[in-house]
């Protein structure tokens, strides 16, 4: 009992010297910086928008024909199914660097409150751990640091690989906004537009995921109460090595994320929904 006193004691002191670092992680590598704000990703917008403003006289045109074919080369596409993709394509092509800075602030405040959770509990498992240490003398806390230096120092790389892949994809992102978003004007080219989306939504899924994982991961890994003399408890063993795995997470996160952001492949031959080519022609045989 008074065991348990003190190493939550401990627990706690260790806490409040670990939540400024925490927040400190928070702010920089588990933050999306954000690209809105800069004064050379906002030029390269600007040049994209103003690219998008004339090729934007090609998705009228391509509207056009899509509407003229209407019951001859296709039968899904009419007026009013490609008057409102001009309208949106247009919108979210000038909106875009606006949307993504509202979203990117968003994602940053979901990190910084997940990140500002309370780790008490981690705490006094750092402390039980020290324990069996101890008994070695300075040699064995000299120890216990260098393997709790390893461990911080491989969550930090991972989420240092996180933060290099989100500020690239993010950066392309803000800067062919417009254009890949202007996409949502023609059936065609929807995909496109579609990508921007799931590429921005994964960026910022990264964010939240590896908060999440860096969290729980030491919650789990140094639960309190799960090892005896250093040795883990077997009814608490599943919880150590889901900490372990949690910790392999934090590495693969960003390119799973980023790799179901990519469009599904199409499957091969098959014809595009209301396309019938031979509509007019079959009619005019019969």
């Amino acid at each position: 009992m008074i065991m348990n006193a003190i190493t939550s004691f401990l627990g706690t002191l260790i806490e409040q010297i670990m939540k400024p670092a925490r927040e400190f992680l928070a702010d920089t590598l588990l933050a999306t910086p954000d690209v809105t704000k800069h004064a050379d990703v906002k030029r390269l917008w600007t040049w994209m928008l103003s690219i998008t403003a004339g090729v934007y006289v090609l998705f009228v045109t391509a509207g056009g024909i899509t509407v003229m074919g209407y019951e001859t080369v296709q039968n899904r596409y009419a007026l009013q199914q490609i008057a409102p993709r001009l309208l949106l394509g247009m919108v979210a092509a000038v909106a875009s660097l606006t949307v993504m800075g509202k979203a990117i602030s968003l994602s940053n405040a979901l990190a910084h409150a997940i990140m500002a959770t309370d780790m008490a509990d981690a705490g006094q498992g750092m402390v039980e751990r020290i324990l069996p240490f101890a008994l070695f003398g300075a040699l064995g806390l000299q120890l216990y640091l260098l393997i709790l230096a390893i461990v911080t120092t491989a969550l930090v790389l991972a989420v240092l690989i996180g933060f290099l892949v989100r500020v690239a994809v993010i950066a392309l992102l803000a800067a062919f906004a417009p254009l890949m978003l202007a996409c949502h004007a023609h059936p065609l080219t929807e995909p496109v537009a579609r990508l921007w989306w799931r590429g921005l939504a994964g960026c910022l899924v990264i964010q939240i995921a590896q908060s999440m994982t860096f969290v729980l991961a030491l919650k789990l890994f140094f639960a309190p109460g799960a090892t005896a003399l250093g040795i883990p408890k077997s009814d608490q063993l599943g919880t150590m090595l889901a900490g372990v795995a949690l910790f392999w997470a934090l590495f693969k996160i960003p390119a799973r994320r980023l790799r179901g952001s990519a469009p599904p492949r199409p499957a091969a031959g098959r014809r595009p929904a209301g396309f019938c080519p031979h509509r007019r022609l079959d009619a005019a045989d019969a």
